[in-house]
């Protein structure tokens, strides 16, 4: 293994600990995975809902 595909490892390895945290934090605050333009993979429109539940209270 040369010194440059271990650097990549070790990038990848990072980039990959450091989404699985976001992603476990987005988990714990009960909040979707949108995308950039609004909506969840996942639950089509629980965004919206959720933004608009926010707004009423």
């Amino acid at each position: 293994m040369t010194p440059d595909d271990f650097d990549i490892t070790l990038r990848l390895l990072a980039a990959t600990v450091v989404g699985m945290i976001i992603g476990a934090n987005r988990d714990l605050r009960g909040r979707p995975a949108s995308a950039p333009w609004g909506w969840s993979a996942w639950a089509p429109g629980s965004w919206s809902r959720a933004k608009a539940a926010r707004s009423r209270a």
